[in-house]
């Protein structure tokens, strides 16, 4: 490994290469050469940030309805996008019974287990996926109350799931005043 302010054999040769090609050094990003991944991933974000980050931070705080969205695929898109024109209602989290999404961040928001529902907010839980009737009952199972869980037709347009959204998360806006 090279000393602090030493390049690599490679790198310097690489550069060497680009110097030749005129490629100015301010194009260039070094990456540490040390196999940290957090180190790489702040020098990426340094260098190329993420364009929806500052419009995320600039977002006023949730003021709806706190919902999670039971699935994280097509369906559960659609949800999401739905939800985005809806004043009444703001996704807060996914879940979703595959492990290999679980612990990872999907539309900029959460997924967690179905076992962390009772540890995360919510007001009401939306089904985003096909599996209605295996995805309620497992709700239910898991302490969640009927009436917090709503199950639009996510075969349906993402202006009918709107609509159909809309006026239950209005209802039980109602309803929990």
């Amino acid at each position: 490994m090279p000393e602090a302010g030493q390049v690599a054999a490679p790198a310097r040769e690489l550069r060497d290469r680009l110097k030749r090609l005129a490629i100015p050094s301010d194009c260039i990003v070094a990456f540490p050469v040390r196999k940290n991944d957090a180190a790489i991933d702040r020098t990426a974000a340094d260098w190329f940030p993420d364009p929806l980050a500052s419009a995320l931070v600039g977002r006023p705080r949730p003021t709806g309805l706190r919902v999670g969205i039971f699935g994280t695929g097509a369906g559960a898109m659609k949800v999401w996008e739905a939800l985005a024109d809806i004043d009444t209602g703001d996704a807060v989290w996914f879940a979703d019974n595959n492990a290999a999404q679980q612990g990872k961040t999907f539309l900029w928001l959460d997924v967690i287990a179905p076992s962390a529902i009772a540890a995360n907010r919510y007001d009401v839980i939306v089904i985003g996926s096909m599996s209605l009737d295996p995805i309620r009952r497992q709700l239910l199972n898991l302490g969640v109350r009927g009436r917090q869980i709503l199950t639009p037709n996510v075969s349906a347009t993402v202006p009918a799931i709107r609509e159909e959204l809309a006026l239950a998360l209005g209802a039980l806006e109602e309803v929990l005043k």
